[in-house]
């Protein structure tokens, strides 16, 4: 890496897209009632920690870390309803559980960009189609 990049890079604000449009288009998670929903998230970050960048820990942490918490509190949660009545209060509760730790970048903001309803898992494993 060239240190002078990175070094000047040192505080700037970016913003990293969860999931990484490249590799899939949203993060697909079911609520307990058996409703997906369809997810795409943005955090915005800045380099801190320049000690764990060089230890080659990258934004690709960030973003499985984040992607696994997004599933996890939509899992958590009894219905699609409430998940998506509580978004900005998910995006909170995924904050507090520190997701940065370890990491070169401190997360300022966890935004959910968009939420949106897919299948009902639970009718198609009831019916026998999964």
């Amino acid at each position: 890496r060239d240190v002078m990049d990175v070094v000047a890079k040192c505080g700037e604000l970016r913003t990293i897209p969860i999931p990484t449009p490249e590799r899939m288009p949203h993060i697909q998670a079911v609520a307990q009632d058996g409703i997906e929903l369809c997810i795409r998230a943005e955090i915005v970050c800045q380099l801190h920690n320049i000690t764990n960048l060089v230890r080659g820990v990258s934004e690709a942490v960030l973003i499985a870390r984040t992607g696994t918490a997004i599933v996890e509190e939509v899992g958590a949660t009894a219905t699609h309803t409430n998940v998506l009545a509580d978004l900005d209060g998910m995006a909170d509760r995924i904050l507090a559980q520190r997701l940065d730790e370890d990491t070169p970048f401190r997360i300022a903001v966890l935004r959910i960009v968009e939420a949106k309803v897919g299948r009902d898992i639970g009718a198609m494993h009831r019916d026998g189609l999964i």
